[in-house]
Formats: structure tokens, C-alpha cells, sequence
């Protein structure tokens, strides 16, 4: 997988978007010192509604059963992220922000499509530890890692058949899916096609920007307290094709 140390050696359309192909881009924001980031975020959002997962995602049915709650930013990250774990392990996953959150970050839009292009950007943030399953979501998918570092194990579309996916939201989200495989602690004997998975494992630092085109399947671990915001593309803007075979 292709890293660039600028945007300007990417040729974004033909080299990655066309061939649903994702790619790293190391420094892609300037990024404030982990303190004075949290510090803004709860001075400018502390009491936006946020959503936050509790339980240990790394087993797939802790994760397609899940509990969440909606809480305030403030107390989350006073009472589960900046606190070790007490009860129960919570991260704040795949929960939508509005531009303040970003102008509190001095984060902007990814640059290789219109604003108006993009739903509503997405919030990770949680302890070392924390867990996203494998799972595929539906659009292309620009992932920016404000601080820590994350380890992503990604499968290209081919694979699909050997991750046993299931998908609990069909109705809903007919491409979403979600793997009965957990990588922590692989079950060969009822996941026996899944040793045909070829998994490529990297790790987001600070300050890194991942492109992953739709049809890329993933897990997520954050080796680090780690704070991530994502930008899905609406589908119908994506020009990656589910089931592409590159």
C-alpha cells in the first residue's frame, strides 16, 4: 500500500479512487499537542450529545450485540477516557460531530472532493485497548488520526468470501457487513476459509490520513488513547465499486 509524505505525489482519481486502491498520507493536518486538543474540544463541545459503545468489541458478538448511550463529550472523557477502566470498557464509536467539533481541532474536509460531497464527519476516540472488529463498511472512507496510534488490519474485496460476514442491518444497510471472526483469538476449526484471507496490517500515527475505498474490509485497534475523526463519502458520490477485485 502506497504512503506519501504529500498530497501533491498522489494522483488521487486514476491511481486510488478508479481502482478502489487505499493509500496513506503521513502529516496530512497539522495537529494540536494531545492536551490542548482535549482541552479545546470540551471547551467548544463538552456538551454535545455523543455516542459511546460499551463492552469489549474485539469479540464480534459483544459487538453485533452492543449497548450504547448518548452522552455528553464531557463526561465521557472525564469519566472513560481520561480515567483507566472501571466497570465496563466504553468508546466513543462512529459518532457524528458538526463542523465545530472540526474548527475546534483545526481540522478541515479531505481535499479530493467538495465538502458537499461528504456525510456528517465521524468521531473515534477511546483508551488503548479499544476495539472495531472486522467488519466492511459501505462508502470510500478518509480516516485522519489526530493522536495516538491505531493498528488496522485490512482485506481487499476479493477476500470477502473468506471473512464470514454477516449483517444484522440488512434492511438498512444492504452492503454493510460484519465478520463472526475474532482476530484476537482465530477459531480455525469453524472459520476454516478464512486462512485464505490475505490481511495487511500497518499502524496510523499521529497525524496520518487513510484513504479506504468501499469494499475494503477492517479491524481496529488502538495500541494508544487514540481520538480519530473519519469522513465517509455519500455513496452515491463514491466512485469505488463494491466487489472490485483489485
Amino acid at each position: 500500500m502506497p504512503v506519501y509524505e504529500s498530497a501533491k505525489q498522489i494522483a488521487f482519481a486514476s491511481d486510488h479512487a478508479q481502482r478502489s486502491y487505499p493509500f496513506i498520507l503521513k502529516n496530512a493536518f497539522t495537529v494540536l499537542p494531545q492536551q490542548d486538543a482535549i482541552q479545546r474540544i470540551t471547551d467548544k463541545c463538552g456538551n454535545h450529545k455523543i455516542s459511546v459503545r460499551f463492552g469489549d468489541m474485539s469479540n464480534p458478538n459483544n459487538y453485533l450485540n452492543r449497548r450504547t448511550a448518548e452522552i455528553a463529550l464531557n463526561d465521557f472523557i472525564e469519566q472513560h477516557f481520561l480515567q483507566r477502566y472501571t466497570n465496563e470498557i466504553a468508546y466513543a464509536g462512529s459518532s457524528p460531530v458538526d463542523n465545530s467539533f472540526l474548527e475546534a481541532l483545526v481540522i478541515s474536509y479531505p481535499a479530493f472532493y467538495p465538502e458537499s460531497f461528504f456525510n456528517l464527519p465521524r468521531l473515534w476516540m477511546g483508551k488503548a485497548g479499544t476495539v472495531t472488529p472486522l467488519h466492511k463498511d459501505i462508502p470510500d472512507n478518509f480516516a485522519f488520526n489526530y493522536f495516538g496510534r491505531k493498528k488496522w488490519i485490512i482485506y481487499p474485496p476479493r477476500d470477502y468470501p473468506f471473512l464470514y460476514m454477516t449483517n444484522p442491518i440488512a434492511e438498512e444497510y444492504p452492503d454493510f457487513g460484519a465478520s463472526i471472526v475474532n482476530l484476537k483469538e482465530i477459531d480455525h476449526d469453524s472459520c476454516p476459509e478464512f486462512k485464505n484471507a490475505k490481511g495487511l496490517e500497518f499502524f496510523l500515527e499521529k497525524g496520518d490520513l487513510l484513504y479506504l475505498p468501499a469494499g475494503w474490509s477492517h479491524y481496529v485497534e488502538n495500541m494508544e488513547d487514540t481520538l480519530m475523526v473519519n469522513f465517509w463519502l455519500q455513496r452515491e458520490k463514491s466512485p469505488a465499486v463494491l466487489g472490485n477485485d483489485k
